[in-house]
């Protein structure tokens, strides 16, 4: 019995550009490799799986979901400046549309999440110093 299929090559998919009039927003500064794992912690916490991601224009990721009741979820997140590294932290405007015609709540409950987790994430790596910013000086003893 085959309850699924997922894409074989996101470069082929033809679904529509995601529309995010109305969908939840906020702008968060973390590194993009992080935001990856603060997503992976969203799909955890709300049984989601991943279908598809992709790269519209550079600095602009927009993520395909499905929920365990399938219902979609659309996830863009873009990066401010595009060109930064994904391991430095840059500015992040997250857009997420929960279902169908929108769920307010539910999208607010996403973006808490991946923001709480990425607080976590600066917490235990803190961004290492950059070689511009001279050092403290030693204690004398």
């Amino acid at each position: 019995m085959l309850l699924g299929t997922l894409p074989a090559c996101s470069g082929l998919s033809t679904a529509p550009e995601p529309d995010f009039r109305g969908a939840s927003t906020s702008e968060l500064v973390a590194p993009f490799d992080d935001f990856h794992a603060a997503l992976m912690t969203a799909t955890h916490r709300f049984e989601m799986a991943v279908l598809d991601e992709q790269t519209p224009e550079p600095g602009t990721h927009v993520f395909r979901l499905v929920t365990i009741l399938d219902e979609p979820v659309v996830l863009r997140a873009r990066s401010t400046p595009p060109a930064a590294p994904s391991t430095t932290p840059a500015e992040l405007d997250i857009a997420v549309r929960f279902g169908l015609w929108g769920n307010p709540e539910r999208e607010r409950e996403i973006i808490d999440l991946i923001r709480t987790r990425l607080a976590e994430l600066a917490r235990k790596h803190p961004p290492a110093r950059r070689p511009s910013t001279p050092a403290p000086p030693a204690a004398a003893h």
